[in-house]
């Protein structure tokens, strides 16, 4: 027992498996709220919250299918401050925002105004959109239909 015990813990620390904080330097680079915000000021780019819980099988998902996507994370670290907010732990944003489920991902302006927000499991591609439009400062030009309208002739 002990033996599976050493080596269950052993390719947990080799897979990164237990939610190391930041990802590594291929994977998106979380930063906390605080940070988030200051560094959104200081580079003037829109900042992603993902409220998540470590108990919700739509978080994971999420975390396999969408955000291990090179593309989302190239572009989520190059465009926009990812934020990854534990609602157990971040009691007074959870309710600043009002989250009551998981997973939550809100958008904010670079001065922490909110642009808006998604709830529930998001298809990568349509992941890939939503972060695009945001990233790019069509949200100011134009609705999320309207983007997706310009953007198919």
């Amino acid at each position: 027992m002990r033996l599976l015990r050493k080596i269950i813990l052993s390719l947990i620390i080799l897979t990164g498996t237990i939610w190391p904080g930041p990802a590594s330097a291929e994977g998106i680079n979380w930063v906390s709220y605080p940070e988030g915000i200051t560094r959104a000021a200081r580079l003037q780019r829109p900042v992603m919250v993902f409220f998540f819980s470590r108990t919700c099988r739509v978080c994971s998902v999420m975390e396999e299918k969408v955000f291990s996507r090179p593309e989302i994370a190239g572009y989520l670290n190059s465009s926009l401050v990812p934020v990854r907010a534990e609602i157990a732990r971040e009691g007074k944003l959870v309710a600043r925002y009002g989250i009551s489920r998981s997973p939550v991902i809100y958008f904010l302006r670079p001065d922490s105004t909110t642009i808006d927000f998604l709830s529930g499991y998001v298809e990568p591609d349509k992941f890939l959109e939503v972060i695009r439009y945001v990233g790019e400062g069509n949200y100011s030009k134009m609705n999320f239909g309207e983007y997706l309208e310009k953007k198919r002739k």
